[in-house]
């Protein structure tokens, strides 16, 4: 049996994310406390998505898809172009004993 989180970026720049979020069911109606999740997401708002990776994987965490999501689409009047703002999904799972 797997459990599965998702670790969500926004924001262009690799190194430096804006707001990185992680998903693990923690807001699901009667979801149980996580300690130890709840002490990886304090621990990611400080460090890059390199640094996040690997706290993921010294947790256990296999990734298992990355999935690039459109947020926003916008045009622009100045130069008739559109324009797509991205937020990347990495998929992990853990195996359950």
């Amino acid at each position: 049996m797997y459990r599965y989180c998702v670790l969500i970026v926004e924001g262009k720049y690799f190194n430096s994310p804006e707001s990185p979020r992680l998903d693990y069911g923690q807001s699901l109606p009667g979801a149980p406390a996580d300690v130890e999740m709840q002490q990886l997401l304090a621990s990611i708002k400080t460090t890059s998505i390199v640094g996040i990776l690997n706290a993921l994987g010294q947790h256990h965490w296999e990734l298992v898809n990355t999935l690039m999501v459109p947020t926003e689409v916008r045009g622009s009047s100045l130069d008739r172009g559109t324009y797509i703002d991205l937020e990347t999904r990495y998929v992990f799972r853990r195996c359950m004993p």
